[in-house]
C-alpha cells in the first residue's frame, strides 16, 4: 500500500462526503469554506515518528535455561528461526512479574507491550497446569476497543497454535467483549479460559448484570492473578472514574483476600519534565487506578540505542543529503548499507531520537515539517557545496582530446538572453598539436575515451552528476537542446555565404536550410546506470553495445548514446570518464591512470584530489578554473629551484624577455666581446672615444 496516496485518496472522499451536505449559493461565503477546505482546517497534517531500535535484552531460551520462565513457555514463544529474542523492557517487565509486584509500561508504539503482560501470564498459567491445578480465569485483559481485543487475540493464539504442547498445556485465550454470540458465550462460562479478554464496559456488566451466564463467566475467575488494563492513558476524568472502580470491584469480587498483580501499558502517559517527575507522575496516575500502591521504580520506560552508526553525526551526514536525495536509488539496500547512509542517519537523529545524555524518542513531528526541515539542511548544504560537474568534465574531454579536430564549450546562445546550460559541445575544430611539455601529439598518439570513437562534426553531451540522477526530463532537455543548437549551428554556417547574399538569415529556411541530422550526434552521460529513466521508456529501448558501459537508446526519432560511467571498463584511456565516477575506488584509480596534457588537465587532478580527500572547495566555472589553474601553477614553480626550471628551456628560452644590460650583466668583458666582429665593435663608439681609449693603454705599455 502506497500510505500517502492512500491518505490523499481518504482525505479527499471525506472532503467530498463532508461537502456533499449544503450548496452555498453566495459566492464570498462559499469561497471563504473552499479556502478553509483548501489550508487543511479540517483535518491537521499527518505525523511522522520513527520507531526506534531497543536495547536488547535475554532470549527465551536464556531465561528458560535460568528458571525463570517455564519450559512450555519457551516452546510457545518460540518460531522456526529460533527464539525470541526479548527488548530490555520485556526482560524487565518478566522480572516485575516474577517478584510479583505491579507495574506500569510506558514505551512507546510498536515497542512489544503486549508481551511484557502476555509472556509472564501464560508462564504462570503453564506452571500452574503442570501442577494440576483446576481451570480457572488467571487473567482479566481489559481494553478501550473492540479492535485491539480483536488482533491481540489472533496475535496469541499464533504462538499457541505453533506450540506442539499437548492440549493440557496449551492456555486457553476467549473473547467476551458483546460480539459473542450465545454459543460463544456459554463456551467461556462452561469451560474456563485461562485469560479473558474484555472491554470496560463488558466487564462491568459481567459484575452487574443479573444474567446467570455473566455470573458463571465471572465466577470462573475466582483467585485472579492479573488485571491489565491496556492503553491507560484513555482512562481520563469520569471514564477513568468508572474504570478506577470497576478494578477495585474486579479485586473484590475475584481476589478478595490476594493482591492480585495490576499491569498498565501506555505509550503517552507522561512526556513533560524530568525522567524521574514523568515516572512520579505515571505512577501517581496508575495508584490511583489500580487502587495499589505503585511506585516510579515500578514504571518501565524504554531503552534505546542507535539503528545507525553511532560515529555518525547529524553535521556529518548534512553535507551529503543533496547528492543523496537527487541520487537514483539501488534496487537493493543492505542493512549493512542502511546503517551509514545519510538519509537514514538524518531521519533517526532529526525525526528520530532526541541524542542527549540517553536516547529518547522525539515527539512526532508534522509532516509537513519534517519536509522544510530537509529542505533546510539539504539546501543549506547544497549551496556551499555546488560544483559545476559538467564544466569539469568538459575541461576533462579538452584535455584528453588534445592532438585530434575537436574543440569543447558549454555555453551557447540558445534564447534571447545567454544561459548556461547542463550540455557540453563538442565541434570539429583544428587540432591543438602541443601538451604542456611542447612536444607534439597526433592523433595516432591517441585513444578516444569509451563512447567517443566516432564523434560526429556536431556533438551534444549532456552529464548528470552523482547529485542528478538521468530521468526522462533530463532526455527530453537534451532532445531540445539538439533541435536549437542544431538551428544555431546552421546559422552560423549560413554566415559564410557568399557577400553579395544580403538576405536575412535568423532562421534555416527552405532557400538556407538545416545541415544534415547525420552530423549531429547526442550523448547522455551519467554515473550510473540510469534504471529509473529505462522504466520510463518504451520496452526495447536501451540496447547493449559491445563496449562495456556504453549503450544506444531511441528518444523519439533520435537515437542517444547513453554512457554509464561507473560500468567502463578501468582503462588509462577511459580515466577522463572515471574521474567523475560516483565511486571513490574508481575515482581514485582514475587519477593514478590520468594523464593530463595541459595545464588545464593538472589542475583538474589537483582539484579532484582535493574533493575525493575532502576538501570540497572546487571552481564552478571555466573562468574560475583557468585563473586557479594558473595560480596554482605559479605556487608550485615558486616552490622549485630555479635551476631544476631553467633545465626545462633551451638557452633561447631562457634569455626570452630579458632586454640587452640583463643578459650581460655579470659577464667579463672578454666574455661579452667573444665572438663580436672588431669592425662592428669600433663602429659603435666615436673616433674621439677611441683615441682615448688608445693613448690610455698606449701610456700603459
Amino acid at each position: 500500500m502506497k500510505a500517502f496516496d492512500f491518505e490523499h485518496h481518504l482525505i479527499g472522499s471525506y472532503a467530498r462526503f463532508s461537502q456533499s451536505f449544503t450548496r452555498i449559493r453566495a459566492e464570498d461565503l462559499n469561497a471563504a469554506v473552499a479556502r478553509q477546505y483548501a489550508q487543511g482546517r479540517f483535518w491537521p497534517d499527518a505525523l511522522l515518528s520513527l520507531n526506534p531500535r531497543y536495547l536488547s535484552g535475554p532470549s527465551i531460551d536464556e531465561l528458560v535455561a535460568s528458571g525463570d520462565l517455564d519450559e512450555a513457555t519457551g516452546r510457545i514463544f518460540c518460531f522456526d528461526a529460533g527464539p525470541l529474542r526479548l527488548h530490555r523492557h520485556q526482560a524487565q517487565s518478566i522480572a516485575k512479574a516474577r517478584a510479583e509486584q505491579s507495574f506500569v509500561v510506558t514505551t512507546g508504539t510498536g515497542s512489544g507491550k503486549s508481551l511484557c503482560f502476555f509472556v509472564p501470564i501464560i508462564d504462570a498459567i503453564v506452571r500452574a497446569r503442570k501442577r494440576g491445578r483446576p481451570p480457572q480465569t488467571k487473567a482479566i485483559i481489559v481494553y478501550p476497543m473492540n479492535a485491539l481485543a480483536n488482533s491481540q487475540l489472533k496475535e496469541i493464539e499464533k504462538f499457541i497454535a505453533q506450540s506442539g504442547l499437548p492440549d493440557t498445556l496449551k492456555p486457553v485465550v476467549r473473547r467476551y467483549t458483546g460480539q459473542e454470540n450465545q454459543e460463544e458465550r456459554e463456551r467461556a462460562a462452561k469451560h474456563p479460559p485461562d485469560i479473558l479478554l474484555t472491554n470496560f464496559m463488558m466487564a462491568e456488566l459481567l459484575l452487574t448484570r443479573q444474567d446467570a451466564l455473566d455470573t458463571r463467566v465471572i465466577d470462573n475467575a475466582q483467585g485472579l492473578a492479573f488485571i491489565v488494563l491496556d492503553e491507560l492513558h484513555t482512562y481520563r476524568g469520569r471514564q477513568g472514574a468508572d474504570v478506577a472502580i470497576l478494578v477495585r470491584r474486579l479485586r473484590n469480587r475475584c481476589n478478595p483476600d490476594g493482591a492480585p498483580i495490576c499491569i498498565g501499558t501506555s505509550a503517552t502517559m507522561a512526556s513533560e519534565g524530568s525522567e524521574a517527575g514523568r515516572a512520579q507522575a505515571v505512577a501517581d496516575v496508575a495508584s490511583r487506578l489500580f487502587g495499589a500502591a505503585i511506585g516510579p521504580d515500578a514504571v518501565i520506560d524504554e531503552s534505546l540505542r542507535r539503528a545507525t552508526d553511532e560515529r555518525l553525526t547529524l553535521a556529518d551526514v548534512r553535507p551529503r543529503l543533496a547528492q543523496t536525495l537527487t541520487d537514483e536509488l539501488p534496487e537493493t539496500l543492505l542493512d549493512a548499507d542502511l546503517v551509514r547512509h545519510p538519509l537514514a542517519v538524518w531521519v533517526e537523529l532529526a525525526i528520530g531520537l532526541e541524542d542527549g545524555l540517553t536516547l529518547k524518542r522525539q515527539k512526532p513531528v508534522p509532516f509537513g515539517e519534517a519536509v522544510a526541515q530537509l529542505a533546510s539542511d539539504t539546501a543549506a548544504m547544497s549551496r556551499t557545496h555546488r560544483i559545476a560537474w559538467h564544466e569539469l568534465l568538459g575541461k576533462a574531454l579538452t584535455d584528453a582530446l588534445i592532438g585530434l579536430p575537436y574543440s569543447v564549450s558549454t555555453e551557447e546562445e540558445l534564447a534571447l538572453r545567454s544561459q548556461r546550460l547542463d550540455v557540453l559541445i563538442i565541434e570539429q575544430a583544428a587540432a591543438v598539436s602541443s601538451n604542456r611539455r611542447g612536444a607534439q601529439v597526433t592523433a595516432a598518439d591517441l585513444q578516444c575515451p569509451d563512447g567517443l570513437d566516432d564523434l560526429a562534426a556536431h556533438n551534444l553531451l549532456s552529464f548528470k552528476a552523482a547529485g542528478a540522477p538521468y530521468d526522462a526530463w533530463a532526455l527530453e532537455e537534451l532532445n531540445s537542446h539538439y533541435v536549437t543548437y542544431r538551428k544555431l549551428a546552421s546559422i552560423r554556417a549560413l554566415q559564410q555565404r557568399p557577400a553579395d547574399d544580403e538576405r536575412p538569415i535568423s532562421e534555416p529556411s527552405k532557400a538556407y536550410p538545416l545541415l544534415p541530422a547525420l552530423d549531429f550526434r547526442s550523448y547522455a552521460v551519467a554515473t550510473h546506470f540510469p534504471r529509473k529513466l529505462i522504466k520510463q521508456l518504451p520496452p526495447g529501448s536501451c540496447q547493449r553495445t559491445e563496449q562495456p558501459g556504453i549503450y544506444t537508446l531511441r528518444a523519439g526519432t533520435r537515437e542517444v548514446r547513453l554512457i554509464g560511467i561507473n560500468d567502463l571498463r578501468a582503462l588509462p584511456h577511459n580515466a577522463p570518464w572515471r574521474l567523475f565516477s560516483s565511486n571513490k575506488a574508481q575515482q581514485s584509480a582514475a587519477l593514478h591512470q590520468y594523464h593530463p596534457r595541459s595545464e588545464i588537465g593538472l589542475h583538474l587532478c589537483n582539484l579532484l584530489t582535493q574533493h575525493l580527500l575532502g576538501d570540497g572547495n572546487m571552481a564552478h566555472t571555466f573562468e574560475d578554473m583557468q585563473r586557479e589553474a594558473h595560480e596554482w601553477l605559479k605556487a608550485s614553480i615558486r616552490k622549485l629551484d630555479p635551476e631544476e626550471v631553467l633545465q626545462c628551456y633551451g638557452p633561447e628560452e631562457r634569455l626570452k624577455g630579458l632586454d640587452p644590460e640583463e643578459r650581460l650583466k655579470g659577464l667579463d668583458p672578454e666574455v661579452r666581446l667573444k665572438g663580436l666582429d672588431p669592425d662592428e665593435v669600433f663602429s659603435r663608439f666615436d673616433p674621439a672615444t677611441i683615441e682615448a681609449w688608445l693613448k690610455k693603454h698606449r701610456r700603459g705599455h
